[in-house]
């Protein structure tokens, strides 16, 4: 063998014994090198890169390592070189990922700790070829997954798994291109801020999640024991402690004496207390409230940060006004800038409590709406109903018609095969009432004003208390109508589109816990099997995907 293949084998043997320590580096010291050059660098960076691609994972100092798609372009547009070269960006990261507790998330998905002892290891030995790889892919992988998850949570909507990629753009620019300048750049704690969601909600939500961290910090809250129903007018030794516990939520505001007397004031913060949390608002103290009080402060901290998550998959670039629809408070709200513009009462229909959180958009209404009826509803209740009583058909402005637009007789129809389409014209019979909102995530999915309950079981129904004040909300100096034409249209019987001059994002989720502008937290019931799957999501670790 001759000289330079001598020596290139032995180039070759020493680059395989450095990757073998960069995927399994777990223990390291101070080693006295030379400079490393920067072709060993690149084959190790390469070599990563490849094995990343073609397998879906690698270790490195014992983490996994799971930005297949994401982590291997970093290193390829930079002709695999080192992105983590400033020591100070590295700081930075290191303070980004302990500041992502207060979002709700777990340093340890980013390698909290196993980067802070690199980083020391680093500085001892500067000119560890292998270290500062192994080092360098752990940065950017715990970049790939921070900067994800901030931007659009940590677990996939709809089926709740991990995603420990950036599988999707970032801010409209795709995700290597935006990791590059973040870890490369002087800013990088102000880069990944901009990711998080703007709206002051998510904010809220954070504040609220502190809070109870602290308290839970301390020990929580003592118990209020059980015992008979406490009402105004009652003496029990446990008044004094739930006044006090009342005070702590903000909910009562005098002056807090040991008197065991449920005086009116103690009542009307009970009842305050009793609406946040989604109770009947008697004023009274029973079992149920009872439960909700002392409502441990580990499960408000689980709570929030349940709601911070859906926060990330719904707020994501959401800017101005946007609309939420929200079954777990049974309510519709128009917000501007995270400002209530309208509330409103809503109910919704049964299956829609089993949706995900989704996001859609409302580009317009209609007064005095016709439409085309979904085949659930014309299976459910037209089809039956024309089988009892034909003749009530018309009765309600329904018309079947041909797919080619023809009108069809009720009496010919089979109403299971599907083959036809069922119109519904404006009127006093009409499912929908005056308005009607295709602001559903999914075209199934509208919000209507039907004057009565009759319009509560349609399929994707949200029936609304007061559709004409949305419709008056969503007028805007942009718009080319205003409300009094939203009125007088309403007032002519006849079907009027309103087209949005923007459209107007549309939050579909049950929000279990919402922070509203005068620092009140409310918590709603009902979705508790739904939180404890995100929750465990949340709790999952790399290293078992």
């Amino acid at each position: 063998m001759g000289v330079e293949g001598a020596r290139g084998l032995a180039r070759g043997a020493r680059l395989a014994a450095l990757l073998v320590l960069v995927a399994c580096l777990g223990a390291w010291g101070p080693v006295a090198r030379a400079a490393p050059e920067p072709a060993q660098m690149a084959e190790l960076l390469r070599r990563a890169a490849e094995q990343l691609r073609s397998t879906g994972r690698m270790e490195v100092a014992g983490q996994p390592v799971l930005s297949a798609a994401t982590l291997p372009q970093l290193y390829e547009q930079r002709g695999f070189t080192l992105l983590w070269t400033v020591p100070a960006n590295r700081e930075a990261m290191l303070g980004e990922i302990a500041a992502a507790s207060g979002d709700g998330l777990d340093p340890a998905d980013y390698h909290f700790q196993v980067l802070r002892r690199m980083q020391t290891a680093r500085e001892q030995a500067p000119d560890d070829p292998a270290l500062a790889v192994a080092a360098d892919l752990l940065f950017s992988d715990a970049l790939v997954r921070l900067a994800a998850h901030l931007a659009h949570g940590k677990l996939d909507a709809e089926t709740l798994a991990p995603r420990w990629d950036a599988d999707r753009p970032l801010r409209g620019e795709p995700a290597a291109t935006v990791l590059t300048r973040i870890a490369t750049g002087n800013a990088l704690a102000v880069q990944l801020a901009e990711l998080r969601p703007v709206q002051p909600l998510y904010g809220r939500l954070k504040s609220m999640l502190a809070r109870y961290r602290l308290a839970e910090e301390q020990g929580g809250w003592p118990e209020i024991g059980s015992g008979p129903v406490l009402q105004e007018g009652m003496e029990d030794p446990r008044v004094p402690l739930l006044r006090r516990r009342l005070a702590e939520t903000g909910d009562f505001d005098g002056v807090v004496v040991d008197s065991p007397r449920f005086e009116p004031a103690l009542a009307a913060a009970l009842r305050s207390f009793q609406a946040r949390r989604g109770l009947e608002a008697d004023g009274m103290f029973g079992p149920a409230t009872r439960r909700a009080i002392n409502l441990p402060a580990a499960e408000m901290v689980n709570r929030l940060r349940v709601n911070l998550e859906r926060a990330r998959w719904l707020l994501s670039e959401v800017r101005g006004r946007f609309l939420v629809v929200d079954p777990a408070g049974a309510r519709v709200l128009l917000l501007d800038n995270s400002e209530p513009t309208v509330s409103l009462a809503a109910e919704f229909a049964p299956a829609l409590a089993a949706l995900p959180a989704l996001r859609g958009e409302l580009r317009y209404f209609v007064v005095n709406p016709d439409w085309v009826l979904p085949p659930a509803l014309v299976r459910g209740q037209v089809g039956p109903l024309a089988r009892r009583s034909p003749a009530r058909l018309e009765a309600m402005g329904i018309r079947l018609l041909n797919r080619d637009g023809t009108a069809r007789a009720p009496a010919a129809v089979n109403w299971t095969a599907g083959d036809m389409v069922v119109q519904q014209l404006p009127g006093p019979g009409s499912f929908l009432g005056g308005f009607r909102f295709p602001a559903g995530p999914r075209p199934e999915v509208f919000l209507h004003g039907a004057a009565t309950a009759s319009g509560e079981s349609l399929p994707g129904s949200v029936r609304l208390d007061d559709p004409g004040s949305l419709a008056f909300g969503l007028a805007s100096p942009e718009a080319a109508w205003d409300a009094s034409e939203v009125r007088a249209a309403l007032e002519s019987g006849s079907p009027r589109t309103f087209v949005l001059p923007r459209p107007v994002p549309v939050l579909f989720a049950p929000w279990t816990a919402w922070a509203d502008n005068a620092g009140q937290l409310f918590l709603r019931p009902g979705y508790e099997e739904r939180d404890a799957a995100i929750a465990a999501g949340l709790a999952r670790r790399a290293a078992q995907d």
